[in-house]
């Protein structure tokens, strides 16, 4: 199954930036940050209300960029009704075509925002 989709919006240093509404994720089809966004210096904003806890499992890269992909894949865990937030770079968790994979073990809303 293809996974989903979530856009990155950008900060602009010195100013205000819209935080856009997350986009669902299922543990079914796991989620999928684009290679045509520059992943360096992401905040990724997890918020979990599946009801019970969930772990949000960001997949360790595999291209030539992602040189410390040898620290394997980070799990975060979120407990219902919460939200995290956690900071990733590319140089861990870049795929081959610059993606970055993750797959949560339940329905979660996803937000990724670039840091300047």
């Amino acid at each position: 199954m293809p996974r989903t989709d979530v856009p990155v919006t950008t900060m602009v240093a010195g100013t205000g930036t819209v935080v856009p509404a997350g986009t669902s994720v299922t543990a079914a089809n796991d989620g999928n940050i684009l290679a045509a966004s520059d992943t360096q210096k992401l905040l990724i904003m997890v918020a979990n209300a599946s009801g019970g806890s969930a772990n949000m499992v960001v997949k360790a890269g595999a291209g030539i960029g992602a040189f410390q992909s040898t620290l394997g894949d980070l799990t975060v865990a979120i407990a219902d009704s919460t939200e995290r937030g956690f900071i990733i770079e590319s140089a861990r968790f870049a795929q081959a075509n610059g993606s970055i994979n993750f797959d949560p073990s339940a329905t979660v809303t996803v937000t990724a925002i670039k840091l300047p």
